[in-house]
């Protein structure tokens, strides 16, 4: 959450990267709650940010190597949290209206990583439920 203009206490809700250009932008805004952090305190593990998809039809396809993909989006993975200042200019170049320095600080915020344990599935399930009651 972020406070912006305590006067009007206004209070924001915003996910990366838009909290750090935000951040970067203003020197009067404050965040007074890091949602990451309480929900590892409140679940036990960190917050899933994002996920890959797929069809059966894309699994079951003819020269579909499930292996092959999940080492090389390891290594994107890696690539990324190794190199986040050429990670954020590759960024600035498909998110149109943010600049890399802003992204470059994002990347570092999230610190992205692959969780290939059992649990994602729940946990993805307890992130929609906690969604649907919120909307």
């Amino acid at each position: 959450m972020v406070l912006s203009d305590i006067k009007d206490i206004e209070v924001f809700s915003l996910r990366e990267p838009f909290v750090s250009k935000i951040m970067m932008s203003r020197d009067d805004v404050k965040i007074i709650k890091d949602f990451d952090k309480e929900w590892e305190i409140t679940f036990g593990h960190r917050i899933p940010i994002s996920g890959v998809v797929m069809s059966n039809e894309l699994l079951n396809k003819d020269g579909f190597d499930v292996k092959y993909f999940n080492e090389k989006y390891d290594e994107a993975i890696k690539w990324v949290q190794d190199n986040p200042k050429e990670a954020s200019v590759l960024g600035n170049k498909y998110l149109k209206g943010l600049l890399a320095k802003v992204l470059e600080k994002s990347i570092i915020s999230l610190n992205f990583y692959k969780d290939y344990g059992k649990m994602i599935r729940r946990q993805l399930f307890l992130l929609l439920m906690i969604f649907k009651r919120l909307y």
